[in-house]
């Protein structure tokens, strides 16, 4: 259409006017190779004569040249032609956007309608998750994980669940445990809160070191605070065999590791203080700077809530590296502070104690057991 008004208005001039249009095809070989071409009727002012180039001249040509005042007449023709093909033209662009936005809204609902699926499935597994006692924003960034994984809203509940259990055993870690084959002697100091077992739950280790593996153990104690609490190590050493040293001051753990240098193992038991106080940090720091390479446990126990937890780890972060040894397992409703402490303090999880039997109540955590706990079958 394009060429075709060139043409006219190089032939014709600028003020000629449209009559008609049309696309025809051109004669082809047997009907095939046919091309679609555009056939243009124009007229020019001059002489009242209609161009004939591109086409035969029409009925509406013949009439305009026997009127009697054919300027007039080939005006009023070529006025109600176009306004025909306006509103002709307009019509069809009212259709067209009538279909367009048709579309557009169909495929705005279908998109709107699987957010909204996705968010509903995914909000669901969060509020599950959150039924765990995980903390709001750790679901969330679990369910993310998730999504990059799978299409949450496009498989099964089943298919979901394990992507989830998959993404939780990735943050759980692998949990470590005091190893039987060190090349030379080993301390582990036993620090946390008062009340959450650290006693009981060092002489659970070092019974199955003692007992089971047939190492040499020594025991080290400087909690003098608490009532009875020196007599109720001494009563499992005595119990296990295991000889006892006790400290009063920090300065006097060197020597006292030292008086141990037959062992291959040797376990301190610190006092179990509160975590507000401020000597804390400072008893633990002096006795830290006595022993090369320590290994250190913080010792909690699961029946405290998330907010408690939250400021022991806080208190002991002066503490470069230690492993978590959740206490009670067995006490407990819901399982997942573990899951927040981890992330929070993104240390190695270890040890969980599940009764008061030495030495067996206690074991290293099974995260797939753990995960099965967490997110089970719902």
């Amino acid at each position: 259409m394009n060429e075709a008004m060139i043409k006219v208005k190089s032939e014709l001039g600028s003020d000629a006017v449209i009559l008609n249009s049309r696309k025809i095809k051109q004669p082809g070989f047997f009907g095939f190779l046919r091309k679609k071409v555009v056939e243009v009727v124009a007229a020019i002012d001059e002489d009242y004569k209609i161009n004939t180039k591109y086409s035969k001249k029409s009925k509406i040509e013949k009439k305009l040249k026997e009127e009697d005042q054919p300027e007039k007449n080939l005006k009023k023709v070529t006025n109600d032609l176009t306004d025909d093909r306006i509103d002709k033209l307009t019509q069809l662009v009212m259709n067209l956007e009538s279909k367009i936005n048709q579309i557009e809204n169909k495929k705005e609902n279908v998109i709107s309608e699987n957010v909204e699926k996705k968010e509903n499935k995914f909000d669901s597994y969060v509020k599950m998750l959150i039924s765990k006692d995980i903390r709001e924003d750790l679901a969330d960034k679990i369910m993310k994980k998730v999504d990059q994984r799978i299409s949450i809203e496009s498989n099964s509940k089943i298919t979901v669940l394990n992507a989830i259990k998959m993404v939780i055993k990735d943050i759980l870690d692998q949990p470590v445990m005091i190893q039987s084959n060190y090349n030379e002697q080993k301390v582990f100091m036993f620090v946390g809160p008062t009340g959450v077992g650290k006693t009981t739950t060092l002489a659970k280790l070092a019974a199955k070191l003692s007992l089971r593996e047939n190492k040499k153990v020594g025991l080290i104690t400087s909690d003098t605070y608490r009532i009875a609490a020196v007599e109720q190590l001494r009563t499992y050493s005595d119990i296990l065999g295991i000889p006892l040293s006790v400290i009063y001051e920090p300065v006097e753990l060197k020597e006292a590791i030292a008086s141990f240098d037959d062992k291959d193992y040797i376990l301190i038991d610190t006092a179990g203080r509160n975590y507000k106080d401020s000597t804390l940090q400072e008893e633990l720091k002096g006795m830290i700077k006595h022993i090369k390479e320590p290994e250190i446990f913080l010792v909690l126990s699961l029946v405290a809530d998330y907010k408690n937890l939250v400021n022991v780890i806080k208190s002991h972060d002066f503490i470069k590296n230690y492993k978590l040894i959740f206490t009670k397992f067995d006490e407990a409703v819901t399982f997942g502070n573990i899951l927040n402490i981890k992330m929070l303090s993104n240390k190695k999880l270890s040890y969980i104690t599940t009764g008061q039997s030495v030495p067996d109540d206690i074991e290293v955590l099974n995260t797939d057991t753990l995960i099965d706990i967490i997110v089970g079958d719902n």
